[in-house]
């Protein structure tokens, strides 16, 4: 039975497509919480509560995930 090399073709675009996004769900949410929560952290940490920043990281995590 002979392959469909188009239809294999479409199948690993679109699972390099799907890794691709999750890899750069991933790095996107490593950047926020490794750089972006912890710069609000410092530059506001006089000025922000705990609260406040955690309801931060709360809003960018959800912007995150959808």
């Amino acid at each position: 039975m002979p392959i469909d090399i188009h239809l294999y073709g479409k199948k690993n675009i679109h699972n390099h497509e799907s890794k691709v996004n999750e890899d750069s769900k991933t790095l996107y949410h490593e950047l926020v919480e490794n750089r972006i929560i912890s710069e609000i952290k410092e530059d506001y940490d006089n000025e922000l509560t705990k609260e406040e920043i955690d309801l931060i990281s709360s809003h960018l995590n959800q912007h995150i995930n959808n």
